[in-house]
């Protein structure tokens, strides 16, 4: 693992560990500092709505050197705060299954995988000598992604190594978040999970090969695309709900004695995106 994966690691791991208990703010463990200098501008990120030139863009950025440490980022010519890191899943930052798509969409154009936490970078305290765009971007992949004027500005972390679409498939479970939340009248626990390079169907059948035999036994072996049903069950199960909203999104709804657990499948271009929300009475 090389200086910057080491570093993010790190990153992200201390912000999953502060998460658990409560507190999704955090900054590196590890005293060290990574640095990123190149960049590319993308294409539109909606094509039909109003944007800038790459020119214009260019200008803005062009020289700009960005290094972060446990404590601070630096941008070149003067602009350096403290900061926060907040750890989001990108369904609870995006807040819109359409709006994930969107963004793993184009971000896979330039070798970005959105397939695990989305860092957002904002300063403890409003910096005088940093504007926008400079004072909050997101950490994806390894890569600090900026957002101005529909478009976003990638910078690939020195070091990188150039990546093929291969290497990175892995078909094991990654675990994305797993925060208990107090909601309004209700405690809820999220857990979200990808398969990457895998479609529904074969997500839905290894995720259930993956449960205890206790949980298992109330999803069916085997299902089949826009088949709405319902499955009556036993033993602390009423029924399991299945319902679909087209051929990539399906939502399981399991109802116990004791709460009720919903399961959402979503097929993306890369991958399916499994959320589990547990709701207890």
């Amino acid at each position: 693992m090389n200086k910057v994966l080491a570093f993010l690691s790190a990153f992200f791991f201390s912000a999953m560990v502060s998460a658990g208990i409560g507190n999704d703010t955090v900054s590196s463990a590890e005293n060290e500092t990574s640095t990123w200098r190149d960049y590319v501008i993308s294409e539109p990120i909606i094509p039909e709505g109003k944007y800038a030139t790459k020119e214009s863009i260019s200008e803005l950025f062009k020289g700009k050197v960005i290094s972060i440490d446990k404590t601070t980022v630096n941008v070149s010519e003067g602009c350096r705060y403290k900061y926060n890191l907040k750890n989001k899943t990108p369904i609870l930052y995006w807040h819109s299954e359409k709006t994930v798509k969107l963004y793993s969409d184009l971000l896979y154009k330039y070798d970005i995988r959105l397939n695990n936490l989305v860092g957002l970078i904002t300063p403890e305290s409003t910096p005088s000598e940093c504007d926008y765009p400079f004072s909050r971007f997101i950490i994806v992949d390894n890569s600090l992604i900026f957002y101005l004027k529909n478009r976003l500005i990638i910078y690939y972390s020195d070091g990188e190594i150039k990546r093929t679409h291969k290497s990175i498939i892995d078909d094991d479970f990654r675990v994305l978040k797993e925060k208990p939340s107090i909601q309004a009248n209700e405690y809820e626990q999220v857990i979200e999970k990808f398969y990457q390079e895998m479609d529904l169907l074969n997500s839905y059948k290894k995720y259930r090969d993956s449960l205890q035999t206790d949980y298992k036994k109330y999803l069916l072996d085997t299902i089949f695309k826009n088949e709405n049903l319902t499955k009556k069950c036993d033993n602390g199960c009423i029924e399991v709900d299945y319902k679909w909203s087209g051929p990539h999104v399906l939502e399981i709804k399991q109802y116990f004695d004791g709460g009720k657990t919903e399961i959402h499948f979503i097929e993306e271009t890369h991958g399916t995106r499994i959320i589990t929300k547990s709701y207890p009475d």
